[in-house]
């Protein structure tokens, strides 16, 4: 399980520098690291960890989940952290390099999910 600092809403905006696993090269100078990026994403990554507080105080058991357009694994980083076992889904090849490098305990598949069927017929 990740360090509590990487489970917190509050370390969620954290520098590119800072991420990665302590490597600054994976995620240095992506896009989706950019400080307004951050900013949106660590609103609503409060509203997921609070509402996935909720389910488990409710005695709901959470235990996978499903990253749908993860970008570089911003999300499922976090999630894995909170104990859940995550696939993420990514349609862009570069993305899904960077986030199996940055988060090797997630399965990241590549995918368009407007057009690619995602599951067995």
């Amino acid at each position: 399980m990740a360090s509590t600092r990487a489970n917190s809403p509050a370390s969620c905006g954290r520098a590119a520098s800072d991420d990665a696993r302590g490597d600054p090269a994976l995620m240095s100078g992506t896009l989706f690291d950019e400080p307004f990026y951050l900013a949106i994403n660590e609103a609503r990554w409060a509203a997921a960890a609070r509402l996935i507080a909720s389910l488990r105080t409710a005695g709901v058991a959470l235990t996978t989940c499903v990253d749908v357009g993860s970008g570089p694994a911003w999300f499922s980083e976090r999630l894995t952290g909170l104990g859940l076992a995550v696939d993420a889904i990514e349609g862009r090849g570069q993305n899904v390099e960077d986030a199996r490098r940055r988060v090797p305990n997630v399965r990241f598949h590549q995918a368009d999910i407007e057009h690619d069927a995602l599951l067995p017929a």
